[in-house]
């Protein structure tokens, strides 16, 4: 059995914006310690399916410590899992939120850049 979430991780949840403004047609897909790729340093992960253009956001402020924008085509196949337009965010307190599976042409932000809780 895995341990429960330290009080720290806890704590940074709970400061924590949802990535998305609204309802929306879509659903928690995978949580903590989820079969599929939840483990080691995405233990904490949490993946949302949305429909495409959905508009993601900052769930804190930070600064993008890392982005890729350039893969037009992806899919389940495990040779397309490295082509995957992403985003990094790094926070305060030694926490990053990742984004993944984005749309091409979608990140509206550039590396280094800071970000506000809630921006696009």
């Amino acid at each position: 059995a895995q341990d429960k979430p330290s009080r720290l991780h806890r704590s940074l949840l709970q400061c924590l914006l949802p990535p998305i403004s609204g309802p929306r047609d879509g659903e928690l897909v995978q949580g903590v310690d989820g079969a599929h790729t939840h483990s080691d340093e995405l233990r904490y992960a949490y993946d949302f399916a949305l429909p495409v253009g959905t508009p993601v956001l900052a769930a804190r402020r930070g600064v993008v410590a890392a982005m890729c924008d350039e893969f037009t085509a992806g899919g389940p196949h495990p040779d397309l899992r490295a082509r995957a337009n992403h985003l990094a965010i790094r926070h305060e307190g030694g926490l990053y939120s990742r984004y993944y599976h984005l749309a091409f042409g979608s990140i509206l932000v550039s590396a280094g850049e800071a970000v506000e809780a809630g921006q696009p």
